[in-house]
């Protein structure tokens, strides 16, 4: 009986994924309805009981209100996930005002001094709500404009997580609530909501509604690293807001100098939300802007290489020419090391080999690794197709000054499963047992079998 149970358990928790992961509310309902626990189920986003999971669903108050008449509130205020987070908190980041107010009714003001991770209250998880602000002003209401001057651990705000998430209508709110003073109040790193604002990855219209209201002196306020909202912005945002900071301040801020002394430009080199920012910057400020060096002597060409795709390349190309790809850092990395490390795409490495032949994969980089060998730490399968057709199977025996060749670099891939089977298949075996200086093998590096049964 007991086992028959347990099996039961797991058909409903598989049910119950397979209806959080495809949003079928209809379903979800109806099986919260058949729940005698409150079930542990792992989605493809998320683990953790079932009052939890149906709190992270902008249509989960009918399933909500379901289970807490199944099993009683405290499974709203008591029980926390792995996280540290109540059902109350994820209910305020994802759902409505009427969420809101039906937890109230259940729970009564207490429930507004509840702390989850990282010491935010449910005033700090609606801020962070991506859907709508409506459970944000219904919790003010009831709290009063005060809950919007109350820290989180990290010093963070209400209006500093509204900021970075929500838009211009939520900060309209929270200026009626405690005036625009508010905006200046800085929190971890030094950050000002107008900093925050500049991080917004949905909208920029919070952004331009605060500078606007604090006024264009608020983009060069910096953070203790030594960032400005125009270093942020060009970091997170796109062209739009590139363009309407060059008609606050001119030009010649983005080439003002940050942490590690780098750019505007080179934040909007490594921006990957969007390359629309680095494509305004050196179309706007001129080839020029590409060729400043941070205090690790990296060009945004650099960090464009690392972090965009040939797009970018192709930009940076045609506006300096093609030695610019083979401009070397402090470490001796040029354009094609930086491009082997970009984790999130080959193609960039790939267009910069079309343009430079395969001889640039062989340059050494003062910690003695060849732009091959970073290819197969950072990099998938491509890129060792890459390195194969364009250099042929000797290059897999190049080895940096401890010994190791490309198959020792896969080896340390998070990857490795997939590169090692590659690498027996296509170089052969001899590669995964070559020991370096310290005799270890690249098979033995990844926990890589090589027997005739594997």
């Amino acid at each position: 009986k007991a086992l028959s149970h347990l099996t039961q358990a797991m058909t409903t928790a598989d049910q119950l994924r397979a209806a959080l992961d495809a949003d079928d509310c209809d379903r979800l309902l109806q099986l919260c309805g058949q729940l005698d626990t409150n079930l542990t189920v792992r989605t493809a986003s998320y683990e953790g009981p079932v009052v939890h999971q149906v709190a992270r669903k902008p249509y989960g108050l009918d399933c909500l209100k379901l289970l807490v008449r199944k099993f009683g509130t405290a499974y709203l205020s008591k029980t926390r996930d792995e996280h540290g987070f109540l059902a109350v908190h994820l209910a305020a980041q994802y759902q409505s005002a009427a969420s809101m107010e039906f937890i109230y009714s259940c729970l009564g003001p207490a429930c507004l001094k509840l702390r989850g991770y990282g010491g935010r209250t449910m005033v700090h998880m609606a801020a962070l709500n991506p859907h709508s602000n409506s459970a944000l002003k219904w919790l003010v209401q009831k709290a009063g404009p005060a809950c919007l001057r109350v820290e989180a651990s990290g010093g963070s705000t209400p209006a500093h997580l509204s900021a970075m998430i929500q838009g211009s209508d939520s900060m309209q709110f929270i200026k009626e609530q405690l005036g625009p003073g508010c905006f200046k109040q800085r929190c971890e790193f030094g950050r000002t909501v107008v900093h925050e604002a500049a991080m917004n990855l949905s909208s920029n219209s919070a952004f331009k509604w605060l500078v606007s209201e604090c006024g264009s002196d608020s983009l060069m306020e910096t953070d203790k690293q030594g960032c400005t909202p125009v270093h942020l912005a060009a970091f997170r945002q796109g062209s739009d807001s590139m363009q309407f900071i060059k008609e606050q301040l001119g030009p010649d801020v983005f080439m003002l100098k940050g942490l590690s002394e780098d750019t505007s430009v080179h934040c909007a080199a490594r921006n990957v939300i969007s390359d629309s920012a680095f494509d305004w910057c050196v179309k706007e400020l001129g080839a020029e802007c590409l060729l400043a060096k941070n205090a690790f002597g990296e060009t945004p060409v650099h960090q464009a290489a690392q972090h965009q795709d040939e797009k970018s390349m192709q930009l940076a190309v045609s506006s300096l020419g093609p030695k610019c790809l083979t401009v070397a850092s402090d470490k001796q990395r040029t354009a094609a090391h930086f491009a082997a490390i970009n984790c999130r795409s080959s193609s960039a490495l790939r267009w910069i080999v079309g343009q430079l032949g395969p001889d640039c994969l062989q340059l050494r980089d003062t910690d003695g690794s060849l732009a091959l060998h970073l290819a197969a730490r950072h990099q998938d399968v491509d890129s060792l197709r890459l390195i194969k057709e364009t250099m042929g199977i000797a290059a897999f025996g190049l080895t940096n000054r401890s010994g190791q060749t490309v198959a020792h670099y896969a080896a340390a891939n998070s990857k490795k499963q997939q590169l090692m089977d590659w690498l027996l298949s296509e170089v052969g075996p001899q590669c995964l047992v070559l020991p370096d200086s310290n005799g270890r093998t690249a098979a033995e590096m990844a926990g890589y079998s090589l027997a005739m049964d594997r």
